[in-house]
Order: structure tokens, then sequence, then C-alpha cells
């Protein structure tokens, strides 16, 4: 073997290393650009671009059912030996998906990923500062596994997390969120 057959191995050799380093890189932090364009809709008011990257009927169904499965612990816990309870939590649980309906819009969203915020309480959202261009929270993104991302805001009152699923492969949306627990007997505000 020549010499110039061995500097062309190891060229190729090195170019194809640093191909998987640098497709693995992008694959690492593509939920990170995700992120970045959600926030820069959110700043942009542009719901359009914001809705691109979130699965609006996916993040409805998983808020419906943690909503529902709170309510029903604590309306299960309260009306034990109540005979009416079981028409009251069908009633109930109508009106909670009529109200997550309503809720789950992209302004809500956006204004949910421009403070940083898991909630349903959509008092709290509009009493809060809108974010501006620049302002930015602080936050860490972890992966549960290699097709969900977690982004949770860091600080003290930091509560809940934003949940992205990998679509394809280079692809995030945002496709749920886990609320924040409720204090100790207390009642969670609903949307």
């Amino acid at each position: 073997m020549k010499k110039h057959e061995k500097n062309r191995i190891r060229i190729a050799g090195t170019a194809a290393a640093l191909a998987v380093v640098l497709a693995g890189t992008a694959l690492y932090l593509s939920p990170y650009w995700t992120l970045q364009r959600l926030r820069a809709a959110a700043e942009a008011r542009d719901a359009a671009a914001f809705s691109a990257h979130v699965d609006l009927p996916a993040l409805t169904e998983n808020l419906k059912a943690q909503l529902m499965h709170e309510m029903t612990q604590t309306m299960g816990a309260a009306g034990k030996n109540d005979r009416l309870s079981g028409l009251g939590q069908m009633l109930a649980v109508g009106l909670l998906g009529q109200m997550v309906d309503s809720f789950v819009s992209p302004a809500s969203l956006m204004r949910m990923v421009a403070q940083g915020k898991v909630t349903v309480d959509m008092a709290a959202l509009r009493a809060a500062p809108a974010a501006g261009p620049g302002s930015a929270w602080r936050h860490a993104l972890r992966y549960r596994n290699l097709s969900t991302a977690l982004l949770r805001a860091e600080g003290a009152s930091a509560a809940g997390a934003f949940v992205f699923t990998r679509q394809g492969l280079w692809s995030w949306k945002l496709t749920a969120v886990e609320l924040p627990e409720p204090p100790p007997n207390a009642q969670r505000p609903l949307p």
C-alpha cells in the first residue's frame, strides 16, 4: 500500500468520524432548536409559526386526562357515600372537557412558553408581565428517552414541564405538559 493510499484512507476515516459526531450533535440539539423557534414565534406573537411546532390535539387530550384524574381523585374521596356523586362526576367531566378545549389555544400556549410557566390558571398567565424580545427564562432540557424531552424552567417557583416528542428524525413538537402538583388541601384553579 502506498503512502498516498494510506493518507486517503485516513482522511476518509476522519471525515466519516466527524460526520457521525456532527450528526449526533445535531440530533441531540434538535429539541433546543425547536424551543428557540417556539420562543421566537411567541415573542413575535406569530400563532401560525408557533402552531407548526405544537400538536394541539395531543396536548389538549393530555391536559384533559391530567385534570380529570385529579378531579376524580378529589371527588371520589369527597363523595364516597353520596349517591349523587356519580352524576356530579359525569357533569363535571363534561364541563371540564369544554373548559380545557377553550383554554388550550396558541395564544395561551404562547404565553406559557414565553413565561416558562406551566399552568391552567389563565388569570395568572394574564397577570404576569408579557415577555418581550430577548426576555429569556432559564431552563433545563432533559431527555426522558430518545423520543421524549422535558423542558423545565429553573427557579424557586418553577414547577411542571413542557413535553416535546420527536416527529421524524430532526423535528420535535410540543405534545403535552406536566402540571405542577397542587399544594396539599388546595384546589387547582380551572381554566
